[in-house]
Parts: C-alpha cells; sequence; structure tokens
C-alpha cells in the first residue's frame, strides 16, 4: 500500500501513543506491586503513579488530538491531505447534472 506522507505521520504518531500507553501501563503495574509488598516504598509508589499520570496526559491529548482531525475529515471540513469534501462536492454536483439533464429530456418542444 502507498500512503501519502501526512498518513505516515498519523500512524508513526499513533505508535507513539501505542509506545507511551506501554509505558504508562507498566508504571502502574510498578506502582501495585510495590504496593503488594510487606513494606511499600512510598517514595517508590509515588514516583510509578506520577509517571503513570505523565503518561495517560500524554495518551489523552494525543489521541484527542487524531480525535479532532478524524472528525474534521467526517464532518467535510477541510483537512490538510484530504480530498473527501472535494470528491463529496463533485459527486453531488454529477447527480445534479444527471436530474436536470433527465428533466430536460422530459419536456417536449413546440413544433
Amino acid at each position: 500500500m502507498n500512503f501519502d506522507n501526512s498518513t505516515q505521520d498519523s500512524i508513526r504518531a499513533l505508535g507513539h501513543v501505542e509506545q507511551e500507553l506501554c509505558q504508562g501501563m507498566q508504571s502502574a503495574s510498578a506502582a501495585l506491586a510495590e504496593l503488594a509488598k510487606d513494606k511499600p516504598s512510598l517514595k517508590q509508589v509515588e514516583t510509578n503513579t506520577n509517571a503513570f499520570m505523565k503518561s495517560l496526559q500524554i495518551v489523552e491529548a494525543n489521541l484527542c488530538q487524531h480525535l479532532v482531525g478524524i472528525n474534521q475529515i467526517s464532518t467535510g471540513q477541510t483537512h490538510e491531505g484530504s480530498v473527501y469534501s472535494v470528491k463529496k462536492i463533485n459527486n453531488m454536483a454529477w447527480h445534479r447534472l444527471s436530474h436536470v439533464t433527465s428533466e430536460l429530456n422530459k419536456i417536449e418542444l413546440p413544433k
């Protein structure tokens, strides 16, 4: 498959989001593992919890940014690299032309 640069950038950015999500899950796991110990180190729990929260904020911000882009595409708003709205307008114009042509063919001209 051939993807344009914006698509490749989006895929790459989502890959980074996935990596950040994995790091966040590792931090959460480490915090829970520390809490499960007989004598947990509150410093370690706090450090891992803060790392998890930071990862969560990064993931949320990036996913929100991608959702805004998807929403713009799906609603027909202009979006860099998208031709959906132009194709939609062109398709509708062809339908209107076909309808007008059909209606004009029904009209009988006086002889």
